[in-house]
């Protein structure tokens, strides 16, 4: 079974291979691979987990949390952005990255969050929600950087969390 651990926490050499497999996948996105490298410093705000293989310490993926800004209505409620889910190009396909977004999310709600939102592209939402990751859908909010709409999907730690959510966003 494999393990979720902070990066924070892991050898060099694992380190070392979180950051190619981050610009393997997504070589624009150097900084995000610079920051789980830095990992072994405080970061406030932020989480950087890892799925390891418990077999061979084998990096199966990663995923970024930081600590989110209120969700309008919600000022009260501590909120999660899950960013940067990524799994290795050789365990897709697999149940890897419902194991690591489930598992992710469960680390957020451990650590004292109410709320874990994630923005995707439309063709992930069923992913989020479908794949028994544990999302609810939110409609559209508004456009995107590039002018498309965006999909959010958000996770709730408790079935209270979920209709204090719900009652605050009424009023909006």
């Amino acid at each position: 079974m494999p393990t979720l651990v902070c990066a924070s926490t892991c050898t060099t050499t694992t380190l070392d291979a979180v950051c190619e497999l981050i610009t393997h996948v997504h070589p624009s996105r150097a900084s995000i691979a610079r920051g789980f490298r830095n990992s072994t410093r405080a970061d406030a705000g932020h989480a950087r987990l890892v799925l390891l293989d418990d077999a061979d310490d084998g990096v199966l993926g990663c995923v970024e949390l930081r600590t989110s800004c209120a969700v309008r209505g919600c000022e009260n409620m501590r909120n999660a952005l899950m960013e940067t889910v990524i799994v290795c190009p050789l365990h897709r396909r697999r149940g890897i990255g419902t194991m690591l977004v489930r598992a992710a999310t469960a680390w957020a709600f451990n650590a004292g969050f109410d709320v874990v939102t994630a923005y995707c592209d439309a063709a992930l939402v069923g992913f989020y929600t479908l794949d028994a990751c544990g999302f609810v859908y939110e409609a559209p909010i508004g456009k995107g950087g590039d002018g498309d709409l965006e999909s959010c999907v958000r996770a709730f730690a408790t079935a209270d969390a979920r209709a204090r959510y719900v009652d605050a966003r009424r009023m909006f």
